[in-house]
């Protein structure tokens, strides 16, 4: 496959799945994985300079069970930015149960009000970066047989926060207060926003007993109340004709129309 120059290639990453995509209309290449470290091999496959010589720019997309979004509370008595994060840093094992080391993202704290914090293992971080240096160190090697231009990661972040931007412009814009869940491959992550806030959010994997989360998505319903409900559900796409304006894949609401 031969990359345009100036077009990313868009990756999805999970622990079970990755996907790779690009703006043009080309089949989107999805494969089902043994893990993360099978995902970031097929990530490094794809930065060949044999295969996609021209190139230059990657696009990540995380999946939900790479990304765990959690709330540190207006009450954490955090006076800024700095000990927010400390507190975020702290909270982050028991709030994700993510072993190791975390890298953080967090929204812009605000006084009085709860702060989103995003985690990530730092072996995710890590293992895409290696890719990237791997499938660069190919390209100079080879370089004097295949004219190949370094990579670079221009962006990283959770799919899902698209979804999420979307509640939260809707709960602006209407006033009003909004609970959804997003069904992400084996996990479902779920909340409550109000006029353009977050109010809760969490990420859970369904057990045995609830393979596809409906009963926990109806237990979630009645604990919210009258909010009005969103259930809303991740599709792949087949091709990148499909992409715009979203890459790799959509979200559908409970009746199936797209997002």
């Amino acid at each position: 496959m031969w990359w345009d120059r100036s077009e990313p290639l868009e990756v999805y990453l999970s622990d079970n799945a990755v996907g790779r995509g690009a703006t043009a209309a080309a089949p989107v290449h999805w494969v089902q994985t043994s893990g993360l470290d099978d995902s970031l091999r097929h990530v490094e496959s794809w930065l060949d300079p044999a295969t996609a010589p021209h190139l230059r720019r990657v696009r990540v997309w995380l999946s939900a069970s790479l990304t765990w979004p959690y709330l540190v509370p207006a009450t954490s008595g955090a006076r800024n930015k700095r000990e927010v994060q400390g507190l975020a840093t702290a909270m982050a094992h028991d709030a994700t149960g993510i072993d190791g080391e975390v890298r953080l993202w967090l929204e812009r704290w605000r006084i009085g009000e709860p702060t989103l914090a995003v985690a990530m293992p730092v072996k995710v971080w890590q293992g895409l970066h290696d890719a990237v240096k791997a499938g660069n160190a190919l390209r100079t090697a080879m370089r004097r047989k295949v004219r190949a231009s370094a990579i670079e990661i221009v962006s990283m972040r959770p799919w899902w926060n698209l979804p999420f931007d979307a509640l939260l412009a809707e709960s602006r814009d209407d006033a009003s207060r909004v609970g959804w869940t997003l069904s992400e491959g084996a996990g479902l992550l779920h909340g409550v926003v109000e006029r353009g806030s977050v109010v809760e959010i969490g990420f859970d994997r369904p057990g045995l007993h609830d393979p596809t989360g409906d009963l926990f998505r109806r237990r979630l319903q009645v604990n919210w109340g009258v909010v009005p409900v969103r259930h809303l559900r991740f599709e792949r796409y087949a091709s990148s004709g499909e992409a715009s304006p979203l890459p790799i894949g959509a979200w559908r609401d409970a009746s199936g129309s797209a997002a």
